[in-house]
């Protein structure tokens, strides 16, 4: 479903059912964004996924999506990627992507 909004947005987005294989398509690939959720399944959060993701290129923008009610903030600032809460706002999500 996001992968249609990132659409709808006009953005082209490949979507991966877990962070091994989205990591696996980093390693392969040219993207501009990363976009991932906080909690996923397996043993991978969206926090380690952006740590391993950021070994590979240092100057991937990435937007953290979360229902997590956790303080997240000082670690988005710290690692440096933008995080947004569930419920999406879409404007936000929008504004986000165009940041450069």
């Amino acid at each position: 479903m996001l992968c249609d909004l990132l659409a709808h947005l006009g953005c082209h987005a490949d979507g991966v059912p877990d962070p091994v294989q989205g990591l696996e398509r980093l390693e392969g690939g040219d993207y501009d964004v990363l976009v991932t959720d906080f909690r996923m399944a397996g043993t991978m959060t969206g926090l380690d996924l952006i740590e391993r993701a950021r070994e590979r290129d240092g100057a991937l923008r990435v937007i953290m999506l979360t229902a997590s009610r956790s303080d997240l903030d000082t670690t988005a600032r710290r690692l440096g990627f933008t995080l947004l809460r569930k419920p999406l706002d879409l404007g936000r999500l929008q504004g986000a992507l165009s940041d450069r």
